[in-house]
C-alpha cells in the first residue's frame, strides 16, 4: 500500500479497493506500514519498501500451504463474486486465473461508474494491463525461485510477468475472467510517476 495522507486521489482508491476485499476475505495482507485507519483482525501488515518487490510477494504467497491466494495492486477494488474464481481452483476446474482490468470513473455514483465500466483507461488507450493474480499456494512456489529482483507491484512490466508464467507452465488451465466484469480499476486524474519510481522499472 502506498502511505495514506500524501495524495487524497490515492488514499480513496485504496480505501474503496480494501473495502471491496473487506466484503469477502478471509484475510488481507498488506506489503507496507502500518495505516491506523486500516486497522482490522482481518487485515496483517508485512513490513516492506513504498513499491514491494513482486519477489517477496511471491514468496510470501507460496508460504500460504493450503490456501488459493490472490497478488493484486492496493487501489483495486474486486467484485465478491471473485469468489467463484476461487472455488474453481479448489475444485480443478483451473490452476490459475488473471483479468484485465475495468477502469471506472469513482467520481460517480458506484453503481453508475461500475455499470459504465470499461476496458479503456481515461485517456482512451486500451493499455491491457492486469491487477490481480490468482493461484494456490504451490503454484506461487513454482513461480517464485523464476521472479527476478526487479519487478515491483504496480510498476511496468510485472503484470506481463506474471501472465507469461501462468501461461508457461498452465496454460491448458489458466482462466482468464474478464469477461466476469469483476477487477475495477478506478481512473486516476493525471497521476504521474516520480523519475525516482520510474528508474525502479526494469
Amino acid at each position: 500500500m502506498r502511505p495514506f495522507g500524501e495524495d487524497p486521489e490515492w488514499d480513496r482508491n485504496q480505501m474503496l479497493a480494501v473495502r471491496s476485499w473487506m466484503m469477502f476475505a478471509k484475510r488481507i495482507f498488506l506489503f507496507g506500514d502500518m495505516e491506523p485507519t486500516l486497522n482490522n483482525p482481518k487485515i496483517r501488515f508485512l513490513p516492506s519498501e513504498q513499491w514491494p518487490r513482486i519477489k517477496d510477494m511471491v514468496a510470501f504467497a507460496a508460504m500460504q500451504k493450503g490456501e488459493v491466494i490472490a497478488i493484486c495492486n492496493g487501489d483495486i477494488m474486486l467484485d465478491p463474486k471473485v469468489m467463484k474464481v476461487e472455488q474453481k481452483i479448489r475444485n480443478g476446474g483451473c490452476r490459475c486465473a488473471s483479468s484485465r482490468r475495468w477502469h471506472f470513473d469513482p467520481t460517480k455514483l458506484m453503481s453508475e461508474a461500475l455499470e459504465s465500466a470499461t476496458l479503456t483507461n481515461e485517456d482512451g488507450v486500451d493499455d491491457r494491463g492486469r491487477d490481480v493474480f490468482i493461484a494456490p499456494w504451490h503454484v506461487w512456489a513454482k513461480i517464485a525461485p523464476e521472479t527476478p529482483e526487479g519487478f515491483r507491484i504496480g510498476l511496468g512490466g510485472w503484470d506481463g510477468f506474471m501472465t507469461d508464467k501462468f501461461r508457461e507452465h498452465w496454460n491448458e488451465t489458466f482462466l482468464d475472467f474478464t469477461a466476469l466484469r469483476i477487477v475495477h480499476h478506478p481512473h486516476h486524474k493525471g497521476r504521474r510517476r516520480p523519475p525516482e519510481l520510474e528508474a525502479l522499472i526494469p
